[in-house]
């Protein structure tokens, strides 16, 4: 599966310390599990909960999921051990292991109103925040990353969570962190397409190719319907589609060719 197709649309944190949380991990329908070392995990149980890791990926039963670990800072004495240790022992396993934090971003510069998903006095969309979230997009895209917005703290609250997943899946990421089971379908609702807007994503695909063929009269743009159709168009249908392919949704209404 390319990095461009790989589902994560939920990334749920999961203690590196914890066996019961690992093994629940394993049943819930989250698109990626990053087994955490850093926040989660108390300073004197960070090596042990290394060697938890290792044994829950080589273990298996992670089937569907992408599986990723997050390392503590580079700055601290844990970092390379992190590395070396569960590299070493189940990099077979292992999908990546590293995690960009939003809020760790917003607090290295000395940002206020660090509950991430909230809104400080006076925010609007065009402010600061809004700011942090389309630096990172962009530092992945050009990087050919995918982009995984931060969580949401308070996590009884599926409403918020929803409303800044959507900002976050308006503005273009693949995903968003979750904290809790609870806010699982939410965010693989959020950052699925529409059925019909998967439908008409493939269907643009379809007709574009035929229009642009010798057979479709070799044109550069056509009309689908009361939409023309370009090479735009096409861009930003494979994006669509890319997203519903991963998330494993299957077609409904198919566009078949005019007939001569």
């Amino acid at each position: 599966m390319s990095v461009e197709n790989r589902p994560r649309r939920s990334c749920l944190a999961v203690p590196g310390s914890s066996q019961k949380f690992i093994d629940k991990a394993r049943t819930l329908p989250a698109d990626q599990i990053f087994l955490d070392l850093e926040d989660a995990c108390a300073p004197l149980v960070k090596p042990e909960a290394r060697k938890t890791i290792v044994a829950a990926l080589n273990e298996g039963g992670w089937e569907g999921k992408t599986r990723v670990v997050r390392v503590n800072d580079w700055t601290t004495e844990w970092t390379y051990r992190d590395v070396t240790e569960v590299v070493e022992g189940a990099g077979a396993n292992l999908d990546a292991t590293i995690v960009f934090g939003p809020a760790d971003f917003m607090a290295s510069i000395n940002m206020k109103s660090l509950v991430v998903g909230e809104q400080p006095p006076g925010y609007t969309e065009g402010d600061a925040y809004h700011y942090i979230l389309m630096q990172i997009l962009m530092a992945a895209r050009a990087n050919d990353l995918q982009a995984i917005d931060g969580p949401y703290l308070q996590i009884r609250d599926v409403d918020g969570f929803r409303r800044v997943a959507n900002r976050a899946a308006a503005l273009g990421y693949d995903g968003k962190w979750v904290l809790h089971p609870g806010q699982i379908d939410a965010a693989n609702e959020t950052f699925s397409p529409s059925q019909e807007d998967y439908d008409h994503a493939e269907n643009i695909l379809d007709a574009y190719e035929w229009f642009t063929s010798e057979a479709g009269g070799a044109k550069g743009s056509a009309m689908l319907g009361d939409e023309m159709i370009d090479e735009a168009s096409r861009k930003m249908a494979l994006v669509i589609a890319g997203k519903g392919r991963a998330a494993g949704m299957t077609r409904g209404e198919r566009w078949t060719p005019p007939e001569n």
